[in-house]
């Protein structure tokens, strides 16, 4: 959802203007950087992005200007070495974050992951499922490749949704836990430029899936 100036606590007007631009919605929640009642007011918020390995990317941004406002940052991203070289490219700027694999798709690697979050902070405040995949462009309904349409769900949807189950326990040991799902205009008959109903060249796999996140 569209806001001011400052959404979330953070300076985010122009993170908006460049996801509006690529089809993306996102619902700025204050909660995740300004905690509600009295009970998190001293605490550093512990918050975890999936799908932060890309330097262009949505993700790393959001960690970047999460680490920038005080929080502690988990970076996760399913390769372990583009986690990694993330988290220096913070630290080149003064930033300290943790970096962890974490692939959406394998429950293992999310286990360790959640194990990683309990032994370091023995809770997550902020989850914010973050990972997405693609399918081909100019993919269709009646067109498309079903099993690389099943990978695209598989990952968007049910790779949410696992993160999600996993990371509950934790999240309910915070105060105000709080679960940050990055959707997509393509998963929306309401966008004219990125919508289900558009015509563009969003695959059909792509737009489901977010839609159904």
């Amino acid at each position: 959802r569209r806001g001011a100036a400052v959404c979330g606590g953070l300076a985010l007007d122009a993170l908006v203007d460049q996801w509006d631009r690529a089809g993306v919605r996102v619902e700025c929640l204050r909660g995740i950087v300004e905690p509600r009642g009295a009970a998190m007011a001293d605490a550093q918020r512990v918050c975890l992005i999936t799908g932060a390995g890309r330097a262009t990317g949505l993700g790393f941004e959001v960690a970047r200007q999460l680490a920038a406002a005080g929080r502690s940052v988990v970076l996760t991203a399913r390769r372990p070495e583009a986690a990694a070289a993330r988290a220096a490219d913070l630290a080149a700027h003064g930033l300290e974050v943790l970096a962890c694999p974490l692939d959406v798709d394998d429950a293992s690697s999310i286990a360790q992951a959640a194990a990683l979050v309990a032994e370091r902070h023995g809770r997550l405040d902020v989850l914010i499922n973050n990972a997405a995949a693609t399918s081909v462009f100019g993919e269709t309904a009646a067109g498309a490749d079903l099993e690389s349409a099943r990978r695209t769900v598989e990952t968007i949807l049910f790779g949410t949704w696992r993160v999600s189950q996993t990371f509950l326990p934790l999240l309910m040991e915070s105060a105000n836990g709080v679960i940050v799902n990055v959707t997509s205009g393509a998963g929306s008959h309401a966008d004219p430029v990125f919508g289900l109903s558009s015509g563009n060249a969003m695959p059909a796999s792509y737009g489901v899936a977010k839609a159904a996140v």
